[in-house]
């Protein structure tokens, strides 16, 4: 009889079952930001954490909805902030079963502040090496870059500063920027800066930027203005004509042409130098053989942003004197 009772009691209890949970993962807060009239703020930016936790961002959709976490139970704090808006934060307590989390809704309302009118992300006060107070090279560009593009943004002059001339840089730009500058002969080092930014926007930071002279540590050894390597169409390598002569004319002056000197030479060729420190449009010429072997050819020679002669380069080769 004792066994007959104990082989019923578990027909009747039974074994426990387990319990079949779902693959899928189920938010843990679903969060809509609006303004005081009800409306999605669909600009809002969302971060969460857990259990005092680090800041996570959450998923943001593009109707103004969000999630904050999947699976994550316990204290979840969650903050909205939008440009133009006050942030708002709340706490949800987000409990699990034994397969998911209980999903949670929040709405948070977000009350608009009175920004003033946006300014410059950067107020750079600029000095120049050399120049009086408030003065700069001409042509003097600011650039400010967040990144983002290849191209960089102009700054804009706003006026006189106490030691410089004072440019706004971006505008909306929050973040690490960079701000250097230029002029011909002139340039800066880049000055890293990390702007912040409120509900209203960025918080302007100011800086210094010094354009230094690019030109004053260049070399004061005279170059000559044109480079030129004469070679004989047949013969030995490197000879020329005993007799061989190299002349620079300046074609747009009435002077007479110059002998160019004779530097050296190689397996290539003989190298002459021709003027000194002179730009233009000239006209090189090399003879030998009593004349009647020639070859010219016309080079510009420019200047750099420091005033300095570029030196032009040309290569002739006399022709054979049947």
């Amino acid at each position: 009889m004792r066994t007959v009772l104990s082989l019923s009691f578990l027909i009747l209890t039974g074994c426990p079952q387990p319990t079949n949970c779902t693959t899928e993962a189920r938010s843990s807060v679903s969060v809509n930001v609006v303004d005081e009239n009800g409306e999605p703020i669909l600009n809002a930016e969302l971060t969460y954490s857990v259990d005092g936790g680090p800041s996570l961002d959450c998923e943001i959709f593009g109707d103004g909805s969000s999630v904050c976490g999947w699976e994550a139970s316990g204290e979840i704090a969650i903050t909205a902030t939008a440009q133009g808006y006050q942030s708002a934060s709340e706490t949800v307590t987000v409990e699990s079963d034994e397969c998911h989390v209980i999903s949670e809704s929040l709405t948070l309302t977000l009350t608009e502040v009175q920004c003033p009118p946006p300014g410059p992300s950067v107020i750079a006060e600029v000095s120049a090496e050399g120049y009086p107070d408030g003065t700069l090279p001409n042509d003097a560009h600011i650039w400010v870059s967040d990144g983002t593009s290849e191209v960089p943004i102009e700054c804009w002059v706003q006026g006189d500063a106490e030691s410089g001339v004072q440019y706004a840089c971006g505008e909306g730009l929050a973040g690490d920027l960079e701000i250097w500058g230029e002029a011909p002969g002139f340039g800066s080092e880049i000055v890293s800066v990390h702007v912040d930014a409120d509900e209203c926007g960025p918080i302007t930071e100011n800086i210094g930027l010094l354009l230094h002279d690019d030109c004053s540590d260049e070399d004061d050894t005279a170059e000559p203005s044109v480079f030129v390597l004469v070679s004989a169409a047949e013969g030995i390598d490197g000879a020329i004509p005993e007799d061989t002569e190299v002349t620079i004319t300046d074609l747009e002056a009435d002077i007479p042409s110059e002998l160019c000197t004779m530097q050296g030479a190689d397996l290539t060729g003989v190298t002459f130098y021709c003027g000194s420190e002179q730009a233009g449009n000239f006209q090189i010429t090399a003879s030998a053989n009593g004349g009647l072997s020639q070859a010219s050819a016309a080079v510009l020679v420019e200047n750099d942003e420091c005033g300095d002669v570029v030196p032009g380069y040309v290569e002739l080769t006399l022709p054979v004197v049947d």
